[in-house]
């Protein structure tokens, strides 16, 4: 017969409370308390071997039933327990199976009845399940296992995964964490959160009372855990510091108010730290140059993720939009997966997600704002892809000047950004630091000609989004419009390169798409240049576009002989000619220069330009009598008032031969 008993860390601890019912309660505890059975036990069986005592001498106390959510730490006290007592429990069923019993005439070996000593398994402690949809990745997955784990003469004490948020940083820390476990068996791995102290010491609580570290309730738990694991009997271990994205929370408050994380480290250079960041600044203060750059995915490792994601649902490599979704989404691993938690949960097809992308920007946002479950993140984090960015800019406003920036850049394109172009923060060294903040959380990259920049489209509409919803952001757009005016005041074809790498800028800026009436003065006049820069590119359509909306705002607030309105009628009547529209052009034309016979001298420039244009619109509608009459009289004019060599008279001495010539 075997006799196992199976006992807990608190046998002798009993609650009693004043009741006659609880008292009597109570001592029947006392006298049948499992320490003091387990003894009896001993006393009965033990003498022969006969009998095994299982107990757990620290348990986890303050820990209940409805404590679910500390399942990982009951999970990994548990592993520990039996990994810590798997020779004893190796033995115990080794006699219960007879194996150590001695036969008669048999010799007996020790070698042969006891069982080997198991190496104990390594204490881990992950928030996350492993990612079974994880894909690609090789190219770093194969540097971080270099940095960290290769010739230890050679590998680096600290890590930093640095990238864009949403880009897959956890993903990878959480892919490197499981390869330790399997790879590297005496290596502890354990994971805190940087989100804030509070996480982090709540981590750390964790795992010294995981650990058994005594003092673990009462101490400070981070402390603790430091001077533990800066210790030899800690052995080897792995730790993950995962979303060291705040300045403030990793190196404290300032003035040396406030400790940070950082202050809390393991210093020792025996063991690992990986560090998951959104910014490189923060990434180079914690490893120095040991920084691993996260980048998109590329376009297989994309489909890859997405195909994972749909579960079982088929997806053909050749299904219409896939391709157009992933460049849409720019390989960027969190978007993809939520899409496609979108597709799982409403079963619309591909095709018809990419519809509703590209339909209006806000249908989009609507898109990008719908949160989605994911076991791989953390509870209580927003996981839609255009939220996943609004802690990165809140953070990036205690920077007033990049503050400044991030604000202009939200309402211009987000593409080939002159850095001549960006709103003034003061000294061109203030400029710089705070281009380098945005850059360091990867929302700006740079091009070669280290002046121009580009920001993340996704991030863009995000941060678009995040402005617009600030209480002072018809301010701050006036604000940006009023710059833009200062350096966008012409057409002139010798300065046609300032003004083109422009353009897109203002055009994003004045809102195309917005309803003319709620134009205001600064749009009104942008607006202008605009559309006669774009005529001077042959961009007729698109002129034609903003210069109505310029008519159409001034003829709600400009009297009609207002030259602000008569100007904006007469460069869209030149560009109703451009588009072939000639009606449209004479009939605009023909109001303009009514007004302006009556409200200008003869022989004022603006008067005879729009006679000289109309001239030529008659000519172009075969209305050839009129042309020649109209420009017979601006030809006369200009040579009572103008030089031969003067450009007006010329041109229109020029056409007036060609019309005769007819």
């Amino acid at each position: 017969m075997q006799v196992v008993s199976i006992g807990t860390g608190l046998g002798d601890v009993v609650s009693i409370s004043d009741t006659r019912l609880s008292i009597i309660s109570t001592m029947k505890k006392m006298a049948t308390t499992s320490k003091a059975v387990a003894g009896r036990l001993d006393d009965r069986f033990g003498g022969d071997g006969r009998y095994v005592r299982f107990n757990v001498e620290k348990g986890l106390e303050d820990t209940t039933l409805s404590d679910w959510k500390k399942a990982s730490l009951i999970s990994a006290h548990t592993r520990n327990y039996l990994s810590d007592n798997k020779r004893a429990v190796d033995k115990f069923v080794a006699t219960f199976l007879g194996r150590d019993q001695q036969r008669e005439g048999v010799e007996d070996s020790a070698a042969a009845t006891t069982p080997k000593p198991s190496p104990r398994q390594p204490y881990r402690y992950i928030p996350f399940q492993k990612n079974r949809k994880f894909v690609g990745r090789t190219s770093a997955m194969n540097t971080l296992k270099e940095k960290l784990f290769g010739d230890d003469s050679q590998a680096s004490h600290r890590v930093a995964i640095v990238g864009l948020g949403g880009v897959g940083k956890t993903q990878v820390a959480l892919q490197v964490a499981y390869w330790t476990l399997q790879n590297k068996p005496e290596w502890n791995v354990f994971w805190v959160p940087a989100l804030s102290i509070a996480s982090f010491e709540q981590a750390c609580r964790e795992i010294a009372q995981m650990l058994g570290l005594e003092g673990a309730n009462k101490e400070d738990a981070k402390q603790l855990l430091q001077r533990y694991l800066d210790s030899d009997p800690s052995g080897r271990w792995l730790l993950i510091v995962d979303n060291a994205d705040d300045e403030e929370v990793m190196e404290g408050g300032k003035q040396g108010r406030e400790q940070g994380i950082r202050d809390f480290l393991p210093r020792t250079d025996r063991n690992r730290i990986l560090f998951t960041t959104r910014t490189q600044r923060i990434a180079t203060r914690l490893a120095q140059s040991e920084v691993v750059d996260l980048s998109q995915m590329n376009e297989d490792e994309a489909k890859d993720l997405l195909k994972k994601s749909l579960g079982g649902k088929r997806l053909p490599i050749y299904e219409k939009g896939v391709a157009e979704l992933l460049k849409i989404l720019t390989y960027l691993p969190l978007a993809i997966v939520q899409a496609a938690a979108y597709l799982n949960e409403t079963g619309i097809s591909v095709a018809e997600y990419v519809r509703l992308l590209r339909n209006t920007e806000r249908d989009m946002v609507e898109l990008l704002e719908t949160e989605f479950a994911d076991d791989t993140r953390y509870g209580g984090v927003q996981n839609a892809v255009a939220s996943t960015w609004v802690v990165s800019f809140e953070q990036i406003r205690k920077n007033a000047d990049a503050a400044v920036l991030l604000r202009f850049i939200a309402q211009v394109e987000s593409k080939a950004i002159p850095r001549s172009m960006l709103a003034s923060v003061g000294s061109e060294q203030r400029m710089t630091r705070a281009i380098g903040v945005l850059y360091s959380y990867s929302f700006l990259s740079i091009r070669e000609d280290g002046t121009t920049y580009d920001m993340h489209r996704l991030v863009h509409l995000a941060s678009r989004v995040w402005v617009s919803r600030q209480d002072a952001a018809g301010k701050q757009r006036r604000e940006v419009l009023v710059h833009l005016r200062e350096l966008f005041s012409t057409d002139k074809w010798e300065e046609r390169e300032r003004w083109r790498y422009l353009l897109p800028h203002v055009l994003k800026a004045i809102d195309k798409d917005k309803e003319a009436e709620n134009w205001g003065e600064e749009e009104r006049a942008l607006g202008y240049w605009v559309g006669r820069c774009l005529l001077a590119e042959g961009r007729s359509r698109e002129a034609v576009k903003v210069l109505e909306r310029v008519v159409a705002a001034y003829k709600t607030t400009l009297a009609e002989t207002h030259p602000d309105r008569l100007a904006s009628q007469h460069e869209l009547a030149a560009a109703y000619h451009a588009d072939g529209r000639v009606k449209e052009a004479i009939t605009l034309l023909e109001r303009v220069v009514a007004v302006r016979e009556t409200t200008l001298a003869g022989t004022h420039p603006s008067r005879l330009v729009s006679q000289h244009n109309l001239a030529i619109v008659y000519y172009t509608d075969n209305q050839v009598e009129k042309a020649v009459k109209l420009l017979d009289h601006v030809v006369n004019v200009l040579k009572r008032t103008q030089s031969e060599d003067h450009p007006q008279r010329i041109e229109a001495e020029r056409w007036l031969d060609f019309l005769h010539s007819q």
